[in-house]
């Protein structure tokens, strides 16, 4: 891995983690999420709907890091399959707001079908 690379997870990660053990768990998730961004790249989006898809990601990387409760074991992509996940917290703490709701199970759409189809095996970041 590229020190670019590294930084740009770094960058990601960024309050994910508290200690040693969540910033494994919270780095190979920013792993993860880096390769996802690079599949979004491929589907000719508009910027504007990346950019919710990008802010979404963050918000999902932190609500796991802090909600998931899995941060002692290794990160998985099955971790964050099932579609939309923590939804309670994000209205109580980011909007209630039925179209930033919408935003957000949108990118959860688009997280659980990468990883179903197991589309991460070709964006894989190493």
């Amino acid at each position: 891995m590229t020190d670019t690379v590294k930084k740009e997870i770094e960058a990601l990660i960024k309050g994910w983690h508290y200690d040693d053990e969540s910033y494994k768990y919270a780095f190979e998730m920013g792993k993860f999420i880096l390769g996802f961004t690079h599949y979004l790249d491929t589907l000719n989006m508009s910027v504007r709907t990346r950019r919710n898809h990008d802010s979404n990601l963050w918000l999902i990387g932190n609500l796991e890091c802090n909600y998931g409760y899995r941060t002692d074991s290794p990160f998985k992509p099955d971790n964050l399959a099932g579609g939309a996940s923590y939804e309670c917290e994000f209205e109580r703490k980011v909007s209630d707001s039925p179209t930033a709701l919408a935003s957000y199970r949108a990118t959860w759409n688009y997280l659980n079908k990468y990883i179903i189809s197991k589309t991460y095996i070709n964006f894989k970041i190493e």
